[in-house]
């Protein structure tokens, strides 16, 4: 269509060039060869505005990804600090606990023989106030 629409329209000139009046249907033959051009030429700028579009989508699709790259190292990264963290806190609290458990035997250690020291003073006491109650009635016999 575009062809034949230049064609018509440099017979038209041609016309024009020589002086010669245009018909109604020239005129709009004219008008719809403009028309046609300023279309083509809009669809020429939106494709080129596309192009630079999707130009740019493409660009902003790959920083995406190397964002995305980036992020899934960085993710991956402190997974694994925080899987060796979470193995030394393992680690540290079996220790403690075992150093837990040992203190605890030796305070059991401990307070069975101050039960034991408690015990045998208790029965020295006892030994010691039966002597002193019988030295006490000697000494009341004694003295009567």
């Amino acid at each position: 269509m575009s062809a034949i629409l230049t064609e018509i329209s440099k017979s038209i000139l041609e016309k024009v060039k020589k002086g010669k009046k245009l018909s109604i249907e020239e005129i709009l033959l004219l008008y719809l060869d403009l028309m046609h051009r300023e279309v083509i030429d809009l669809r020429k700028e939106m494709n080129d505005g596309f192009y630079q579009i999707n130009r740019r989508i493409d660009g902003l699709n790959n920083r995406i990804d190397e964002t995305n790259k980036r992020i899934d190292s960085i993710n991956l990264e402190l997974s694994k600090k925080i899987n060796e963290t979470n193995k030394r806190i393992d680690s540290i609290h079996l220790e403690l606990s075992k150093k837990i458990d040992e203190l605890n035997k030796r305070v059991d250690e401990t307070n069975r023989r101050i039960d034991t020291i408690h015990l045998e003073l208790s029965k020295k006491i006892d030994e010691m106030n039966r002597r002193i109650d019988r030295i006490y009635e000697l000494l009341i016999k004694s003295g009567s």
